[in-house]
């Protein structure tokens, strides 16, 4: 494993940080050169920091911990007792023997024990993340069947997958330890579309199957859900690794990171009066007092996506999520603000 490649440099450098201080503190060399020393190794150790080195080494040292925690414990508490409580009453040399043989006797029952319950966690989870990587093979088996029906003209009698999907999302929540309610409506509509496609394809109407196909990867792009299709298996490639490096904290949704989320509220403030009076004019515009949403955020989107700076915003497809995500959060703050239109539901209404 890389990160344990990676342990003997970082001992070997603490060693020599040490030594090397330790000679420079003892043979004069000047207050300069060993600040810039210090900086350096400080940016070494910065340098471990971010490649995730020492979380790995964290990990590692938390797993054997109580193999040296609890039989100190167990050897501290009959010192304090033998020497505190009884100070005046002196061991024999059999009964010091006695307690060496009791004490080596429990550490190794102990150890044993505590070896066996790890490894049969391990073995759970390792359970857990083979069904994690089954529920990414479907998904990313499934994905190849629908692009190649869509884009290259395959004509498969239909979309096959494993029908139980959803018990392998439900190892993925014991795995993480939580539920994970928009991860399983991300699921749940990218297999919907697999079941949609099976249906035309079994009345021979491949066209429709395709534009089934191209309709929901172009939503996938506008989508304000937690995830979308693709953060959906980056979860599951995240889960499917947490035992073997060590990390236990599942992946954040792209959404919710603090610098996206910086630039909703920042955007969505600013551009809330356009947005709204762009809906008004609409409304205005038909004589209506009443519209259901239907896809009007996707033109707002598209129709911020002219100005040069959302442009910036939106480099990739996928980026287009954030702006429809602004366009969002002007929709609510109309229900709070706006004094001439209202909005519950996905409809607008006139006041």
């Amino acid at each position: 494993m890389k990160h344990k490649r990676n342990i003997l440099i970082i001992i070997i450098d603490i060693f020599l940080g040490v030594a090397l201080i330790y000679e420079f503190g003892s043979s004069g060399i000047s207050l300069f050169v060993k600040m810039n020393f210090t900086i350096a190794f400080i940016a070494i150790i910065m340098m471990y920091k971010r490649l995730g080195i020492f979380s790995y080494l964290k990990y590692t040292i938390g797993q054997y911990l109580p193999m040296v925690l609890i039989p100190g414990i167990a050897l501290l508490i009959f010192c304090v007792i033998t020497l505190y409580y009884e100070p005046e009453t002196k061991l024999t040399k059999s009964e010091l023997i006695s307690f060496y043989g009791s004490f080596l006797a429990f550490v190794g029952a102990f150890c044993l024990g505590y070896f066996i319950y790890k490894r049969n966690e391990k073995n759970r989870f390792d359970e857990k993340i083979a069904k994690c990587k089954l529920l990414l093979n479907v998904l990313e088996t499934t994905d190849q069947e629908m692009l190649r029906l869509s884009r290259y003209h395959f004509k498969p009698a239909f979309i096959n997958y494993d029908p139980n999907w959803m018990n392998y999302y439900y190892e993925y929540e014991a795995l993480v330890k939580r539920a994970d309610i928009d991860l399983k409506h991300t699921l749940s509509l990218h297999f919907n579309t697999v079941d949609k496609m099976n249906v035309a394809m079994a009345d021979k109407d491949y066209e429709l199957a395709g534009r089934i196909f191209e309709d929901y990867v172009w939503r996938e792009n506008y989508s304000v859900k937690r995830y979308n299709s693709l953060e959906a298996k980056m979860c599951l490639i995240s889960a499917s690794h947490m035992y073997e490096y060590g990390h236990r904290k599942a992946r954040m949704s792209w959404l919710d990171d603090p610098k996206v989320k910086k630039t909703v509220a920042e955007y969505s403030k600013a551009y809330y009066p356009i947005v709204e009076t762009y809906i008004w004019n609409i409304m205005m515009k038909k004589n209506i007092r009443f519209m259901e949403n239907q896809d009007l955020d996707i033109e707002i989107t598209d129709w911020l996506l002219k100005n040069d700076e959302f442009k910036k915003i939106a480099k990739f497809p996928d980026d287009k999520r954030i702006v429809c995500k602004i366009v969002h959060e002007c929709f609510l703050m109309i229900e709070r603000k706006s004094e001439r239109l209202s909005y519950c539901w996905s409809e607008f209404t006139v006041k």
